[in-house]
């Protein structure tokens, strides 16, 4: 089969949620027929949740970063945030995830130093290899957190995902917003981007929105800011400043690509930074081969974070990423912590169940 007949069905999807994504968040509407399919979905969600007998309730607080939409909206490095925030404040967290794409015979598994990005799913792999903390995958969430308990591994468990996961109580609820693109058109799938409706959001503990929102409507908590740390080489782990990058091209032109939830705002990124490149899109979680990083010239390419874990046994020394990190104000630091102290009686000091609940507040 040839590179072309390869790259067909990826293709394929890259245009289907381009298409998707004009309709709920541009000006193409033809989505908007699809609302009678909207309020079926919302039904069958709802008949979906559930009974409170079902929902596990760990002893160790759980925090859930999620989003109502689909697509990307910046979880990831929010979680990321979070860890590092929590760290500092005498926790010992780890992280939960759905692993999703994930290829492991048995859940859950604990991500370690044999596994790779095809494994345990490329979130998974990056959030292990840039935290260096406790990292579990499982589709069933309550099976993977009595397993962070059982191994008395973390104190709190932070969950990329898995905000409409409702088998898992959780004592913290954030949600996650993409100040571009905000709720799109309002409406749920299929017709819209929305998991659930919007009035979900009233009832998450905090509202973090990435970046500055395009309009003010919604009760916003948090304004989150992505700055770049530096550019990582992916091949030999060489970093670099910015302007050091930009030395180093000597002005010739980039090649871009991306492969998540929304890279339109990875591309936006890039403009920021004054880089001059060509894009390439992939579906979100796309699995790259060779021919994906081949452009015909000797430019540098750059990707994200996320994208760079899937590309570590095929890349060239002309492969580079940009490592980011989240901004947050001083404001949410101390409301969050002071949130989580009053549910649990604070970090642990000597094994993991220290740290456990002195309140239950159900999100059900």
């Amino acid at each position: 089969m040839s590179d072309e007949n390869k790259r067909a069905p990826g293709q394929f999807r890259s245009r289907l949620e381009q298409a998707l994504n004009e309709s709920w968040y541009g000006n193409r509407r033809w989505t908007r027929k699809l609302r009678p399919l909207s309020g079926l979905y919302k039904t069958a969600a709802r008949l979906n949740k559930p009974n409170r007998k079902d929902v596990y309730t760990s002893p160790l607080p759980v925090i859930v970063v999620g989003n109502i939409t689909v697509g990307g909206a910046g979880k990831t490095p929010l979680v990321i945030y979070l860890c590092e925030l929590l760290q500092a404040n005498g926790w010992r967290p780890a992280v939960l995830s759905r692993g999703y794409k994930s290829n492991i015979e048995q859940y859950p598994h604990m991500v370690g130093s044999n596994d790779n990005a095809s494994s345990v799913g490329d979130e998974p792999f990056m959030l292990s290899r840039r935290l260096g903390i406790p990292v579990c995958i499982d589709a069933q969430r309550s099976r993977g957190a009595r397993l962070l308990l059982a191994r008395q591994l973390c104190d709190v468990i932070v969950c990329d995902d898995g905000l409409q996961h409702y088998k898992l109580d959780r004592d913290i609820e954030i949600a996650v917003l993409d100040g571009q693109r905000m709720l799109g058109n309002g409406l749920c799938l299929p017709a819209g981007p929305l998991r659930e409706p919007a009035r979900r959001l009233a009832s998450v503990d905090f509202v973090v929105c990435n970046g500055e929102p395009a309009h003010e409507e919604l009760d916003i908590d948090a304004v989150m800011q992505l700055t770049v740390q530096s550019i990582v080489n992916i091949k030999s782990g060489e970093r670099v400043s910015l302007d050091n990058f930009v030395d180093m091209n000597a002005g010739a032109p980039l090649h871009a690509l991306a492969a998540i939830g929304n890279p339109s705002r990875f591309f936006s990124l890039l403009e920021q930074l004054d880089l001059v490149f060509d894009r390439r899109v992939f579906p979100d979680h796309h699995k790259f081969a060779l021919s994906d990083l081949s452009f015909g010239d000797n430019n540098s390419l750059i990707m994200t974070e996320k994208d760079a874990v899937k590309c570590t046994a095929i890349a060239t020394d002309k492969c580079w990423y940009v490592q980011i990190s989240a901004q947050l104000p001083k404001d949410f630091d101390s409301r969050f912590i002071d949130r989580l102290a009053t549910l649990c009686k604070g970090p642990a000091t000597g094994n993991a169940t220290a740290g456990g609940k002195s309140e239950r507040v159900s999100k059900q």
